[in-house]
């Protein structure tokens, strides 16, 4: 019966109780569009990182062309400020000196620095203005006294050393050790104060090595202060020169004031001697 119905492509009927085994079924295949999923992740990140790296390799390449001397060179310098000792000719050779880059090459830097160096420029600043030049502002030093002679000292104690030539008249000469120069300059403004009560103008002040002070008028008078600095006692001896000396300024050549209890006078010799031969009259 079996070969009969083999022939006849029917299945035999299913016995009760009897097991068939089934075939199992072939894995159906992974879908195409899962298959190129980390694909679709992937690609535009490469496309990204490509197109960075090109645009830095491009951006590094034209910023070392915008910083050669050839791209957008400086062809205008402009100098502002209230110049007496900085004339505008020196500062333009000193930027000359220095351009070694175009517009962005250009070290603002290294520009204000050397223009710094020069002995009479407090501060500069210098900036770009596009698209060809620069901006250059100068502030002079304020010189307010000499400083040991051969130097000068500005409005904030800074010591400088212009040409000698160039030192303006008129300034009253300070003097004294290395690092006491604003102390000197407290002192020199509170005396210059004191003194211009009575017309007077102080015109030197020094300090030695043991720390005596000494002081000059502008009528040629010397005050000799000593070690001990006494405000109060320089008062009252302005105030009796006001009452007693003032009539006789011409003849006193020093005034000393290293007394507990006053100060002594020291007359010129030409006034000792006329003092002589009135006495032996």
């Amino acid at each position: 019966m079996n070969k009969v119905l083999a022939m006849t492509g029917l299945r035999p009927p299913r016995r009760r109780g009897a097991v068939t085994k089934r075939r199992p079924k072939a894995k159906a295949g992974r879908p195409l569009s899962q298959r190129l999923a980390p694909l679709r992740f992937w690609l535009p990140r490469i496309g990204i990182l490509l197109l960075v790296g090109a645009l830095a390799g491009g951006g590094h390449a034209l910023w070392r062309w915008l910083q050669s001397p050839a791209a957008l060179p400086i062809r205008t310098v402009s100098v502002s400020g209230e110049l007496t000792h900085v004339p505008a000719a020196q500062v333009r050779k000193v930027v000359d000196a220095h351009l070694c880059g175009g517009f962005f090459g250009v070290d603002l830097h290294s520009i204000a620095e050397a223009l710094g160096a020069l002995p009479w420029v407090a501060q500069a600043d210098v900036r770009r203005v596009w698209p060809n030049g620069l901006a250059i502002r100068i502030e002079e030093q304020r010189p307010v006294a000499r400083w040991n002679r051969g130097e000068l000292l500005s409005q904030s104690g800074t010591v400088f050393r212009p040409p000698l030539r160039t030192f303006p008249k008129g300034l009253p000469d300070l003097s004294g050790p290395d690092g006491k120069e604003r102390d000197l300059m407290s002192r020199y403004a509170a005396v210059s104060k004191l003194f211009a009560q009575i017309g007077l103008r102080v015109v030197a002040l020094s300090e030695n090595a043991r720390r005596a002070f000494r002081l000059r008028l502008d009528n040629g008078i010397e005050v000799v202060i000593g070690r001990d600095w006494d405000m109060q006692r320089m008062a009252r001896m302005v105030a009796v020169y006001r009452r007693v000396l003032a009539g006789r300024a011409a003849d006193i050549q020093r005034i000393d004031l290293r007394y507990t209890n006053g100060f002594a006078v020291a007359w010129k010799s030409s006034a000792a001697q006329a003092a002589a031969a009135s006495g032996r009259h």
